[in-house]
């Protein structure tokens, strides 16, 4: 992961430094299929406990809404829809299933090493967009006005 992350920040690519990092970006890609596949089986891991307390709010607080939804309509009056859409987002946030078996809510639940998320998935695109764009220090996001 050094020699990856070494060759990612160089200001200056030639062709050679290029190809290396094609070449160190596929063979850190196979290593840490294979550490998920292998290292992380052989684990059992669970959350942390920061990540168990925001999970129980985030929990809480679905919940209330829904509970302030129920006594909002009861009373005839009708609860707003991003209420309603705050709701549902918390619920799927805290439905997603999982490979493992869960414990109750309130313990800490299984958590596995996660290869499909966006870091991971860039990582391949890292030297075709230095080759199309240059390296990062060369250019800017930020809007231009003129005044």
């Amino acid at each position: 992961m050094a020699h990856w992350h070494g060759l990612a920040k160089l200001r200056m690519h030639t062709d050679v430094t290029l190809e290396l990092l094609s070449q160190v970006t596929i063979s850190f890609g196979t290593r840490i299929r294979a550490f998920q596949e292998k290292t992380c089986a052989a684990f059992s891991t669970h959350e942390l406990e920061r990540e168990q307390a925001a999970r129980l709010r985030r929990q809480d607080k679905v919940k209330k809404a829904a509970a302030g939804t129920n006594s909002n309509a009861q009373k005839g009056k009708k609860a707003t829809a991003e209420t309603v859409s705050n709701a549902l987002k918390g619920m799927k946030a805290t439905t997603k299933t999982n490979s493992l078996p869960h414990k109750s809510s309130s313990g800490r639940q299984p958590k596995q090493f996660n290869l499909k998320t966006y870091k991971y998935h860039a990582l391949g695109d890292y030297c075709s967009t230095i080759r199309r764009f240059g390296t990062t220090d060369s250019y800017s996001t930020q809007p231009v006005g003129l005044f």
